[in-house]
């Protein structure tokens, strides 16, 4: 049996949304507190409009961070898989490669004088993918 494959090409990649806000000066050892969510445009059967949201504040309310980041994607040869292997692509896939920017544009952003940069830990795409809210 062939194998079929699916590519994905991702365009338009942009941050629509960068806030930083720091009403201390010098360095804050509070807890941060960090939650990462996914929105969903399905523009097509094989394009798809997927939006990270970032929020990160710290526990005293010192620093608020909110980063939108969205790329547009397209499936090509969607039409040769089946249901299961383009939701798993389109959802999990998209979130996977648009992970690493997000977590560089945080540390960018972070590394200021007087503050350690903030480094998103890794997280399973997956469980993203499920609370993903679909528009």
């Amino acid at each position: 049996m062939e194998s079929i494959e699916g590519k994905l090409e991702m365009k338009n990649l942009c941050f629509t949304k960068i806030l930083f806000e720091q009403t201390q000066n010098g360095q804050n050892e509070k807890k941060i507190k960090f939650n990462i969510s996914v929105e969903y445009e399905q523009k097509t059967e094989k394009n798809i409009l997927v939006r990270l949201i970032a929020n990160i504040t710290e526990e005293s309310n010192s620093i608020n961070i909110n980063v939108v980041e969205q790329a547009d994607f397209e499936l090509v040869n969607a039409e040769m898989l089946d249901n299961e292997a383009k939701n798993n692509i389109l959802k999990v896939n998209t979130i996977a490669i648009l992970m690493p920017y997000m977590r560089s544009q945080i540390a960018i952003l972070t590394a200021q004088p007087g503050m350690n940069s903030l480094q998103i830990p890794i997280i399973d795409a997956s469980i993203l993918a499920k609370n993903a809210v679909s528009k």
